[in-house]
């Protein structure tokens, strides 16, 4: 959580005016990969799900995903998380790991999520299915292959216009 305070501590001069990083314009923080304990769970040796659904926080290394976001929010700044991860790359496809992935961004606070193409969950309609909430939604790379393009419907419009490495992860607020 240092790191994120860093983003708001006043120790940069520019133009003979000390500023943070937030000043500046970066407003967002991402957890990346990680933050998973990957290993062989349930019948299927998922690689970071259990068998009903729930992925496996590495607690060793974050203790509370709901109070670092909660930090975040409390510094002024937006928290994202990475999911479909290359380093456990799991190999899920089942409805209900796309429902308690959905259910952990929003119970811990995120604000956004990026997904990766190293794993199998690559049904982006599912994801926008299950991940129906009022905070924008970014994906890494075009497409995760084998993914299939998903419908209008389900996706706002502005991520079916923009499916490289999203503006939105790297905007500077002015």
């Amino acid at each position: 959580m240092d790191q994120m305070t860093a983003l708001v501590t006043k120790k940069r001069m520019v133009n003979g005016k000390l500023m943070s990083l937030k000043d500046l314009g970066y407003m967002d923080v991402g957890l990346d990969d990680a933050w998973q304990k990957c290993g062989k769970y349930g019948p299927h040796k998922n690689k970071y799900h259990l068998e009903t659904g729930q992925s496996v926080v590495d607690t060793s290394v974050f203790p509370n995903m709901k109070d670092m976001t909660d930090h975040a929010h409390g510094l002024g700044i937006t928290a994202g998380w990475y999911h479909n991860n290359c380093i456990c790359a799991d190999h899920v496809t089942d409805e209900k790991y796309y429902e308690a992935d959905a259910k952990a961004i929003a119970d811990f606070g995120f604000d956004a999520v990026k997904l990766d193409g190293c794993g199998k969950q690559k049904d982006l309609n599912m994801w926008a299915k299950k991940n129906k909430r009022n905070w924008e939604t970014s994906f890494d790379r075009e497409l995760p292959l084998g993914a299939d393009r998903p419908k209008r419907d389900l996706v706002p419009v502005e991520l079916l216009q923009d499916f490289g490495r999203c503006a939105r992860q790297l905007r500077v607020h002015y």
